[in-house]
């Protein structure tokens, strides 16, 4: 199965968010064809949850993980070590009160 490049996929979930009027920014630009996305949801009230894309070998399909949440600093503490190892990775920030980010819905 063809992969989507991970800058078209960038494209297309900023533009998604942007028609529910939910901020988001590139944080960090990663590989264009395939680095690995990080998506940090601040609620502007001093947290934040940090989501990344795996595999789940139970349900044979691609799932968002939570793997972080916290106070904003330790997050981005996380995604500062992250991008030291990783030059490839992108990482998106949504800045949202309610913590809306969509990748639950199974769209992506």
């Amino acid at each position: 199965m063809a992969r989507l490049r991970t800058d078209f996929w960038v494209q297309a979930y900023i533009a998604i968010l942007g028609q529910e009027a939910i901020p988001v920014y590139v944080r960090q630009h990663g590989d264009d064809h395939a680095g690995s996305v990080q998506v940090k949801v601040c609620t502007l009230d001093g947290s934040a949850a940090l989501y990344v894309r795996r595999y789940d070998f139970a349900a044979d399909d691609m799932i968002w993980e939570n793997i972080a949440q916290g106070p904003e600093p330790d997050i981005d503490a996380h995604i500062t070590r992250e991008c030291a190892r990783d030059r490839d990775i992108w990482v998106l920030e949504i800045e949202d009160a309610r913590g809306r980010h969509f990748l639950d819905k199974g769209i992506f």
